[in-house]
């Protein structure tokens, strides 16, 4: 797979940009090969984004097999109780809670739409799309854009709020950019082959590794460290911020000298 990085390295204004290919190829290595991954059609994308949202890679894929083989359709699925789905997700952190997110999202599209299927899709604009997945609780942003990078070749990195902090740290977006520009600047990075990998790997990362909350990042053990910016940045800043102190405190004793001598000189 490409990598877009120099394409838009004119872009950076010379700042130190993570390669995407290899953060990519590392997050493989960690995670799991994304072979075995099967979608057959766009409600199995977004079922699969409501697994591997919870799941790791392999539990993901066995669910999907589960329960394919063992319901006549997703229909069925959406008919059955969750304590009867939680066996595709026995392994899960919380099984229940899962297999209550595919019911409640397949529960959802059948009582709006009459059907469990997404084919109408086909007469909604982006805007009416993200709408719609937007109001379902049980996945998130990501999953929406990896559905319309798919079907519309949306130009937007599959990433959310867990996946944002990330992507900055990585030098692909902007901090200050909005949400949706930040996916904008961040795809630029990726080629189309690469958003499978992305909006999995990525996520993975984030969740156990590079999480928003500073103080929880892991990164003394982080596998792609040395392909990260972050860490070199954070040193910079510390050691900008150390020079601000010490110039600071040198001008206060300074100042402090000279009002002693100028006390000093009247008695």
């Amino acid at each position: 797979m490409a990598t877009k990085t120099k394409k838009v390295s004119s872009r950076s204004g010379g700042k130190k940009i993570a390669d995407s290919t290899a953060v990519l190829a590392q997050l493989a290595s960690d995670f799991g090969p994304l072979d075995d991954v099967e979608m057959n059609d766009r409600l199995e994308v977004v079922l699969f984004g409501i697994l591997i949202e919870r799941l790791t890679i392999e539990q993901a894929n066995h669910a999907m097999r589960e329960y394919r083989a063992n319901f006549v359709d997703w229909n069925e699925v959406r008919i059955s109780s969750p304590e009867e789905l939680q066996d595709a997700v026995k392994d899960a952190e919380d099984p229940l809670e899962v297999a209550t997110a595919v019911k409640a999202f397949l529960n959802r599209l059948f009582y709006e739409q009459h059907h469990v299927g997404l084919g109408f899709l086909d007469e909604r604009n982006t805007t009416e799309i993200k709408s719609f997945f937007k109001k379902s609780a049980t996945l998130t942003e990501a999953t929406s854009i990896f559905l319309l990078e798919r079907i519309r070749e949306y130009p937007a990195l599959p990433v959310s709020a867990l996946t944002m902090p990330f992507i900055e740290r990585m030098g692909w977006a902007q901090p200050d950019s909005t949400p949706l520009k930040k996916q904008k600047e961040a795809f630029a990075f990726f080629e189309r082959d690469q958003m499978l990998p992305a909006f999995v790997y990525l996520m993975h990362h984030a969740r156990s590794v590079c999480t928003p909350e500073p103080d929880s990042m892991q990164c003394p053990t982080c596998s792609i460290k040395a392909l990260c910016p972050f860490p070199k940045k954070v040193a910079a800043k510390k050691k900008t911020a150390a020079k601000k102190t010490t110039k600071v405190a040198a001008k206060a004793t300074k100042k402090k000298a000279a009002k002693k001598k100028a006390a000093k000189k009247k008695s």
